[in-house]
């Protein structure tokens, strides 16, 4: 999946940053696939869950999507069926 623009709010970069600990340079990392690739997953009709490594770590993003613009709606770090499903579809 091709993200060209990545769109983080004021209010999700706050919810983010201080109820999840995740800072925004690390949302886009996952979402343009910098590091490593990113796992893609359709949730609901344009919800899409990510994950992706970042360099603390797995971090899983849900988004909108509409025309290679991600929209974010939260971001954390990836429990643990997250991080096994990752390396699983990752193989």
């Amino acid at each position: 999946m091709k993200i060209n623009t990545v769109l983080v709010t004021p209010d999700v970069v706050e919810k983010i940053l201080f109820k999840h600990g995740i800072r925004p340079s690390e949302v886009e990392s996952v979402l343009k696939q910098k590091h490593n690739k990113t796992y893609f997953e359709k949730v609901k009709k344009d919800r899409y869950m990510a994950i992706g490594k970042s360099l603390r770590g797995y971090i899983t993003v849900f988004f909108d999507r509409r025309a290679g613009i991600g929209e974010v709606a939260s971001a954390r770090f990836s429990n643990t069926s997250e991080k096994r499903k990752y390396r699983r579809k990752m193989r």
